[in-house]
């Protein structure tokens, strides 16, 4: 396929629409995937086939080692509902906490509250997603114009915030806006950029490029933490 987004150095999705003239049914490319890595390479792969990214990620995690899983047109919220939040991607420990805090536990208790009470309870990103990936992630077409932007979110508090506990909770309710609004827009990054501003406007910033993209909240939070440690304090 033509159609083929790299999501790390050994994750990405691959459109196999229209490629049955050539390889057969979608199923049958999958096999042969698997079968060519592992005699060219020694290694397993697991893959997912689904109508959309979304599931399609989650059922490559579905029978891991060396596993395959599909879920057919049509049925991509019933495969969803009977999913733990857990194993929703894009949603980590830190998201379980707010989720659970809020009073859902299961994928339902999301898929049965409108757009307008996810929003009030999470913020809109937030909701957009969960709204979203709850009912299976939207289809979209793979061929797009590449480019690269930042995503970012800042605020600016009316008094100095000097404790460790406040600092890390609202870098954590930056962190969450952030990756929600990545997630939407199916993007993906390797580079965390932190900037610090103090009550006199002195303003610092730090950034790290790592060598994976960052791909959970979790995992975005625990990065952001020591870059804050190192700057916290002016130059």
């Amino acid at each position: 396929s033509p159609e083929v987004n790299q999501m790390s150095i050994d994750e990405a999705f691959i459109d196999l629409t229209g490629t049955e003239k050539l390889f057969g049914p979608p199923e049958q490319t999958c096999m042969n995937i698997k079968e060519r890595v592992k005699k060219e390479t020694g290694l397993t792969v697991s893959i997912g086939l689904a109508p959309t990214k979304d599931i399609a990620k989650i059922c490559s995690g579905y029978k891991k080692p060396d596993g395959f899983y599909k879920v057919e047109p049509g049925t991509g919220t019933d495969f969803m509902l009977s999913l733990p939040l857990e194993k929703v991607w894009g949603v980590g420990e830190k998201t379980l906490q707010k989720l659970h805090q809020k009073g859902i536990f299961t994928t339902r208790d999301i898929y049965e509250k409108d757009i307008q009470t996810l929003s009030f309870l999470f913020g809109k990103n937030t909701a957009d997603f969960l709204y979203d990936v709850i009912r299976g992630g939207k289809n979209e077409m793979f061929r797009k114009e590449t480019k690269s932007h930042s995503i970012s979110s800042e605020r600016t508090f009316p008094f100095d915030l000097t404790d460790q506990y406040t600092q890390e909770t609202e870098i954590l309710e930056l962190a969450q806006d952030v990756m929600f609004r990545l997630l939407k827009e199916k993007g993906y990054s390797r580079t965390i950029f932190l900037k610090l501003r103090y009550d006199d406007f002195t303003t610092v910033s730090i950034q790290k490029t790592f060598d994976q993209n960052i791909k959970t909240l979790d995992s975005f939070f625990e990065q952001l933490i020591p870059l804050f440690e190192q700057k916290k304090e002016k130059d």
